[in-house]
Formats: structure tokens, C-alpha cells, sequence
């Protein structure tokens, strides 16, 4: 992939659709691996379904493992958008607020609030951002 870090999973394929596939991942926890996992009341296996777009170039059938890959750079701007912002919102609002009011209470609300308009401007804007986040199929 031109040289660039890549964040990949192995995957089955669950369907098929006209211009994209519906692949199963497993995603487990570091722990999940270890040794002693079987005496660890902790297990953080989950299954996740992740949408890939059809390319036409390989020939692929329900039931077959595949690897599903996206760039690294695209999984660090989920991680700011998802959780970096938002924290840097609230802990500017909370900042803001205090230094305005000096009343605690509310400058935890403000925080918190906050974060309701944040998040309907990203559902909003879900289909605009899921185009940069596109799931391919390794050759």
C-alpha cells in the first residue's frame, strides 16, 4: 500500500452485496491472547462487522477469510474525532465557563453539554466521513 503503515484484520465474509461486502472480524482484547485467560474472569472477545467496497478484482464467496485493511493514518483521525476533540471541548468549556462564572457547577454542566452538539454535528456529517473511512480486501 505505497509504503504507508496499514491497520489490518482477518475477516469472514458474512454477505454480499451489490457494491460491497459485509466481512466479520474478531476483535479480542490483549488479554483475550494470554496464557492464563481460561483462570481470568476478564474475556474481551467481540465480533464486529465492518463494511468493505466490492473492487472486482478477486473472485470472493460467504464464508471466506479474507484480510480487510485500512491506512493507520485514517484509524488516528477516528481517534481524534472520536475521543481527542471532544475531550479538548470539554476541557475548554469547563476552563472557559469557570473563569467566567466561578461557579463549579455550571462550568460542569457547560462541559458536559457540550458535548450534545458536538456529536449531532458528527452524526450529521456521518455519510461525508464514513467516504474517508474505506475498508479494503488484501490481495
Amino acid at each position: 500500500m505505497d509504503g504507508k503503515e496499514i491497520i489490518e484484520h482477518e475477516a469472514i465474509i458474512k454477505d454480499i452485496k451489490e457494491y460491497t461486502y459485509e466481512a466479520e472480524i474478531i476483535a479480542i482484547a490483549g488479554c483475550a491472547s494470554c496464557q492464563l485467560k481460561r483462570v481470568c474472569s476478564v474475556s474481551d472477545i467481540k465480533e464486529k462487522t465492518i463494511i468493505v467496497q466490492k473492487e472486482n478484482k478477486k473472485a470472493i464467496n460467504v464464508g471466506d477469510k479474507v484480510t480487510i485493511y485500512i491506512a493507520e493514518s485514517k484509524g488516528f483521525k477516528a481517534v481524534f474525532l472520536g475521543y481527542i476533540l471532544p475531550f479538548l471541548f470539554v476541557l475548554t468549556t469547563l476552563i472557559v465557563v469557570l473563569f467566567l462564572t466561578g461557579n463549579d457547577g455550571i462550568a460542569g454542566i457547560a462541559s458536559i453539554t457540550i458535548l450534545a452538539p458536538y456529536y449531532l454535528i458528527l452524526y450529521l456529517l456521518k455519510d461525508k466521513i464514513e467516504k474517508n473511512y474505506k475498508f479494503r480486501i488484501k490481495e
